[in-house]
């Protein structure tokens, strides 16, 4: 089946991944399959390496990096602590309180007896 010159430009370009000539007077022959799906698998390969490439040079992990960074030298300047620290104190401060009020309440009862 020849490729002929009333098929659009779209189409042309789509019969060439299935059709191949080594000279370009020859009529082209179909493809294997197995040879279609290498190319096919060629042309992904290429396509997701360049895009990993693009996504390791891209400036936004440089300024993520740099926006953590940042971040993070703020909160130390802040002094805050971590979410851990605080439950523990928290629980500290509860005790303290209960023995706090055990004692006054002995305070009272010592002030009220004499």
């Amino acid at each position: 089946m020849p490729v002929t010159p009333i098929l659009s430009t779209q189409i042309k370009i789509r019969l060439c991944v299935f059709f191949t000539t080594s000279n370009p007077l020859e009529m082209p022959t179909m493809q294997k399959p197995g040879e279609i799906f290498e190319q096919i698998q060629r042309i992904a390969n290429d396509m997701q390496n360049k895009v990993g490439e693009a996504i390791r040079n891209s400036p936004a992990q440089e300024i993520e990096k740099n926006v953590r960074a940042m971040m993070n030298q703020g909160f130390q300047k802040m002094d805050l602590v971590t979410r851990e620290e605080f439950e523990l104190q928290t629980k500290v401060l509860a005790k303290t309180r209960e023995k706090l009020e055990a004692l006054e309440a002995k305070v009272a009862a010592l002030e009220k007896s004499q």
